[in-house]
């Protein structure tokens, strides 16, 4: 399998590469918004979805990143943005497959 089609397994893989964007984050994130509370809203959300964590890590860390550019909390909580995840059929060695992917839905 591609780097680009790993999927995340448990959820201290999903803390550990969302700490790894904070410094990206709070370059991109507006001033209004806290960056720590952002991460832990976002960490949280994928955490507790299923299809989210069998997401592609790229198309995931992506929307994340768009998501703090928008200044959008991606909770669905209050109605601003939802990460959704689609399914896709990419060509891996001449086969194709079904992957997952996460796509930020202001």
């Amino acid at each position: 399998m591609t780097n680009a089609l790993v999927v995340y397994e448990t959820a201290d893989q999903v803390r550990k590469d969302i700490v790894a964007l904070r410094q990206q984050v709070e370059e991109i994130l507006p001033s209004r918004l806290d960056a720590d509370r952002f991460l832990r809203v976002i960490a949280k959300a994928v955490i507790e979805s299923p299809k989210l964590m069998g997401c592609t890590r790229v198309s995931l860390l992506a929307a994340i990143h768009e998501s703090a550019q928008l200044g959008l909390e991606p909770t669905g909580l209050l109605g601003s943005a939802y990460l959704v995840p689609y399914k896709r059929r990419v060509q891996v060695n001449g086969q194709w497959q079904s992957i997952m992917e996460a796509k930020l839905i202001p």
